[in-house]
């Protein structure tokens, strides 16, 4: 399929099953992550296919000029008998770039009817929700996030199977928390521009406190050094070495934390407002984003 949308608004109709969500998700791909469904890249593909693959490309008209992008999911040997699949990412015919160099070139947001219950689920969706904001300000975020969670996991089997010395485990929580307080840093950074983009707007839209709650967010909003809240992350990870090994996970950390919102004409947590007052709030946050990134972008 192939569209060729003008510089001007577009709005998709169309039948149930025709299509529209397609093309959405098919945009949501030329940024990092995983598209508005958050599905793995794998079932993205057709069915009944012997080999999960799809592709989008976009030729985009800058005030840089014409910029190509490309990406989709292609089967690839690791040297051995094994195949998998992995995300290529081409910008202008370029490969192994990652998905986050999208975000030096344009930005993309979304809101679907699956977040309307942001407010009232668990905090993953408010924390994927709110990550994906900061990396439209801080293009290496997602890279921090990711690289926290891989070495996350590392610890998590290392843990669990009762193996590496000590040294080994320091290593790695180290890392932890170097790539934790950048998260965690980053996050502040765009909580501090969300809530002045809200406070300017003109919007009818009702205004939303935003504060962030987590162990790293807390210790930098404290004006801490952030050399200090590191050392402190890791005497904590070194401290729940025993728990964490029987929980199997990490209990302490940037993937715990939370955004929490309220209503400020009301006073009142966002998850006790109403329905329509949450859809009104999650729209306020997002056009706030939407109105910095464009001012980033033109500077």
């Amino acid at each position: 399929m192939t569209l060729t949308p003008g510089a001007k608004s577009v709005v998709l109709t169309g039948p149930n099953g025709a299509g529209k969500t397609n093309i959405l998700e098919a945009l949501s791909f030329l940024s990092a992550g995983r598209g508005l469904r958050g599905c793995k890249l794998s079932d993205v593909s057709r069915h009944n296919t012997d080999r999960p693959n799809w592709a989008v490309a976009a030729r985009l008209e800058t005030p840089d000029g014409t910029v190509n992008l490309g990406t989709g999911l292609e089967a690839v040997s690791d040297g051995d008998l094994t195949v998998k699949d992995k995300r290529v990412v081409r910008i202008d015919g370029e490969n192994g770039a990652r998905p986050a160099a999208f975000g030096d070139i344009l930005q993309v947001s979304w809101l679907t009817p699956q977040m309307d219950r942001l407010f009232i689920e668990a905090p993953s969706g408010r924390r994927r929700f709110l990550d994906r904001i900061v990396a439209n300000f801080h293009g290496a975020h997602l890279r921090e996030v990711n690289a926290f969670e891989r070495v996350m996991r590392e610890r998590n089997r290392i843990l669990t199977d009762g193996m590496g010395d000590a040294s080994w485990l320091d290593a790695l929580e180290g890392r932890m928390a170097e790539h934790g307080v950048a998260v965690a840093a980053a996050r502040l950074d765009a909580q501090a521009r969300l809530a002045g983009a809200i406070e300017d707007s003109r919007s009818s839209f009702p205004r939303a406190i935003l504060a962030l709650d987590g162990l790293l967010e807390n210790g930098l909003s404290e004006g801490r050094p952030a050399l200090a809240v590191e050392d402190d992350f890791r005497k904590i990870l070194k401290d729940n070495r025993a728990q964490d090994s029987h929980r199997g996970r990490a209990d302490a950390g940037p993937h715990k934390t939370d955004l929490l919102v309220t209503h400020r004409d009301k006073n009142m947590p966002a998850a006790l407002c109403s329905t329509g007052e949450q859809k009104a709030l999650l729209i306020g946050i997002t056009l706030a984003s939407a109105r910095i990134t464009e001012s980033v972008f033109q500077s």
